[in-house]
């Protein structure tokens, strides 16, 4: 199950919306997997303890922080290790709107 849920997580933004889902999903798993029914109040820590397991944002975390290295060990002229380190020129590309697009109106 974990290997199909993490797959390409390497490239994936991590927000907290997302670490909540990806947890829940896993610890929903786990728990179908061990039987446990929601009426027996068992913590997610219980969970995690009892599986012997990492919550799976902190296996994505580690996966991002091998391929990060892997990435900034290869040569600069490799297309991975400039699109890692590209900075866009002029502020552009910030995740900004800016003025390029005029505002929406339902005329």
């Amino acid at each position: 199950m974990v290997p199909t849920a993490i797959y390409a997580s390497e490239t994936w933004k991590m927000s907290a919306s997302a670490i909540k889902k990806i947890n829940g999903f896993h610890l929903g798993c786990l728990r179908r997997i061990m039987k446990i029914c929601y009426v027996d109040h068992v913590t997610n820590e219980e969970v995690l303890r009892r599986s012997s397991t990492t919550s799976l944002h902190v296996i994505i975390a580690q996966r991002q922080v091998r391929i990060a290295g892997h990435i900034l060990r290869m040569p600069q002229q490799r297309i991975p290790h400039g699109a890692m380190s590209w900075i866009p020129p002029n502020g552009k590309g910030t995740g900004t709107r800016g003025d390029e697009r005029s505002p929406m109106t339902f005329n």
